[in-house]
């Protein structure tokens, strides 16, 4: 017995040590996505090289739950000539070009980042600035309708991991990979699946 209460306390006290919030961006818009039809192809994940391995095998295993095996991953698909980072919010000329050299009906393009990677944020008068970096992530995922050449679902995520004495070795990892699980969670709320 007092092994559990000693558990539960130190249960909540490291979960009381590492809040993390999230915030959507376009968790307004009730749009999803229809995955009953057609071909889609997973872009090259813009991400920490760190963390690369993982995410893309989760974006993969996600969306192939999803689509089953209507879906690829670009990178792996040897036949195709893109390039391998596509920018966010591309216009219509820009997605044509997707369909002409893939062939493919939908194109998902995620894209992430912590402030470790944007010095324009930086405070000089403050000595917060590594701790704040390390602990934020933002991830957009897009997703193009290759036939229409428009966007047909866009959404971003940003998490903040506030720590005082933090038990997570890894806070950026961690808060990258609840960003992304909130757009996952966002997409399957709204979306017509299989």
């Amino acid at each position: 017995m007092r092994k559990i209460l000693i558990m539960g306390i130190l249960s909540v006290l490291c979960s009381g040590c590492n809040s993390v919030t999230y915030h959507l961006y376009n968790s307004d818009k009730s749009n999803g996505l229809n995955f009953t039809t057609g071909k889609w192809l997973i872009g090259d994940i813009e991400v920490n090289k760190n963390v690369k391995t993982k995410l893309t095998a989760l974006a993969i295993k996600d969306f192939t739950a999803l689509l089953n095996e209507r879906v690829k991953y670009a990178p792996t698909e040897k036949a195709l000539l893109i390039p391998l980072q596509n920018p966010l919010n591309p216009n219509k000329y820009q997605i044509d070009l997707l369909k002409k050299s893939t062939g493919y009906d939908y194109f998902i393009n995620i894209k992430c980042k912590n402030g470790r990677n944007d010095m324009t944020n930086y405070d000089y008068t403050e000595n917060t600035y590594l701790l704040e970096q390390m602990n934020a992530a933002v991830v957009t995922l897009e997703v193009y309708d290759l036939n229409r050449g428009t966007i047909v679902y866009t959404q971003t995520a940003v998490g903040k991991l506030h720590e005082d004495a933090s038990f997570t070795a890894r806070p950026t990892y961690t808060v990258l990979m609840g960003s992304y699980n909130r757009i996952l969670n966002d997409i399957r709320k709204k979306s017509i699946l299989q």
